[in-house]
């Protein structure tokens, strides 16, 4: 062999052994609302998946489903990145002779998206019923909490919410 070609071999055993370039995993969420008058019944669902597949699910979400990022404007003024308004979006259910408002809202770990938590964004659900709230509450706690994230809520007329939770490192898988 010689010593340009043996060069050339040396070259391409030494990049094989190279590590490939490190990608971050994205994680993307979506909120879903979903009134079924059929079934009576309304529902917030949460879901989260990692990559091409949250990015398809965003892609795919439809007039009722919102990217939790999608409910907060963001402002970056060259000192630090904040968020500047947390947009809601409402939406009115009619199950039966009940009547509910829905409404949806961001929820930033951190109003300081550089600070703790600051990327770690999640949504919150107010649930009203003529006026009285049947349901108020963040699909994820703080980002260090390790509480379980809410993935499911049913409301049936004259029925307490059906909440569903689940561990935070499943959610996460």
């Amino acid at each position: 062999m010689t010593v340009p070609c043996a060069r050339a071999w040396l070259a391409v055993a030494i990049l094989a052994l190279l590590p490939s370039p490190a990608r971050a995993d994205g994680f993307r969420t979506l909120v879903r609302y979903e009134c079924d008058a059929a079934a009576n019944a309304l529902a917030v669902t949460y879901a989260g998946a990692y990559n091409e597949e949250g990015d398809r699910m965003v892609a795919q979400a439809g007039d009722d489903a919102w990217d939790p990022w999608s409910l907060l404007e963001i402002r970056d003024d060259g000192e630090g990145t904040r968020v500047e308004r947390i947009r809601r979006v409402s939406r009115t259910c009619d199950l039966g002779t009940a009547s509910y408002r829905v409404t949806l809202s961001g929820k930033p770990g951190n109003m300081d998206l550089l600070k703790r938590c600051g990327l770690a964004v999640s949504a919150h659900v107010l649930v009203e019923q003529d006026g009285t709230t049947v349901f108020d509450s963040a699909l994820e706690g703080d980002c260090h909490d390790g509480l379980p994230v809410i993935t499911r809520i049913e409301i049936v007329p004259g029925e307490a919410p059906r909440v569903t939770r689940t561990p935070r490192d499943a959610f996460y898988r």
